[in-house]
């Protein structure tokens, strides 16, 4: 059973596991989680007016849980100018994807340099 979880070893792993499964306080950490994430992602979008969103990096692969209900509260909370134009996705690439999309912005900018 989750409850019989060893704390220090809590991953979200076995948060979404378990929530999966029909655990109701995983279903509210995760909810809150969704919840925060949307409301920080709306100011940053307010403020910075971004092209689009990627959620990367194995949280990613959570788009029930986690990236959907983060999208709504983002695009709910944005000013709507900057939230008509925006695009939010997922990425493929697992959890190198932070990895892979910080060397490809190293070398972009690399190769505007020379």
């Amino acid at each position: 059973a989750y409850t019989d979880v060893d704390l220090q070893n809590l991953s979200t792993k076995t948060i979404f596991e378990a929530a999966k499964q029909g655990d109701i306080l995983a279903r509210k950490v995760i909810h809150q989680a969704a919840k925060y994430l949307g409301m920080a992602m709306s100011s940053l979008v307010n403020i910075l007016n971004p092209e689009a969103i990627i959620f990367s990096g194995g949280l990613s692969k959570e788009k029930e849980l986690l990236v959907e209900p983060a999208s709504k509260i983002i695009m709910q909370r944005a000013i709507s100018e900057a939230a008509q134009s925006l695009k939010i996705e997922t990425t493929e690439l697992g959890r190198e994807g932070p990895v892979l999309g910080a060397a490809a912005l190293f070398l972009e900018s690399m190769r505007q340099i020379s």
